[in-house]
C-alpha cells in the first residue's frame, strides 16, 4: 500500500570514511560508496523560485525539496540523491542543504 503523505523512494549515494591527503596535499573525501534507501519520501518541486543558503552563505535556487519520514541520520551535503515514483525516476540532483527533526527530515536538491 502506498502511503499518501510520502509515495516516493529516495535513494542516496556518497562516499564514507576517513578523509585523506592525496599526493599534493590535498584533502580529499572518503573513498567508501554508501547507498541508502528511504521508502517513505516525498519530493516536492520548487515552483515558486525559492532559495536556500548553501554552505558558503551564498543564495542558491534549488529544484525541488524531499521530505522523509521520520528523524534520519545526516545526509551530506553534496551528496548524489535520485527519487523514484514506482519503478521510475522522477529527480535525479545533488543535496545542496540537509535539515532533520522528530517528524520529518528535510533535503534541498
Amino acid at each position: 500500500m502506498v502511503n499518501i503523505q510520502y509515495p516516493n523512494t529516495l535513494k542516496v549515494s556518497y562516499l564514507a570514511g576517513a578523509a585523506l591527503k592525496d599526493e599534493n596535499g590535498d584533502w580529499i573525501g572518503g573513498n567508501t560508496p554508501e547507498v541508502i534507501i528511504y521508502p517513505e519520501s516525498r519530493e516536492q518541486p520548487n515552483s515558486k523560485g525559492a532559495y536556500v543558503n548553501g554552505p558558503d552563505g551564498k543564495k542558491i535556487e534549488f529544484s525541488s525539496l524531499i521530505f522523509v519520514k521520520g528523524k534520519i541520520d545526516g545526509v551530506p551535503v553534496g551528496s548524489s540523491v535520485e527519487v523514484f515514483d514506482g519503478d521510475h525516476s522522477i529527480l535525479k540532483g545533488t543535496v545542496l542543504k540537509f535539515s532533520s527533526n522528530v517528524f520529518h527530515s528535510r533535503i534541498w536538491v
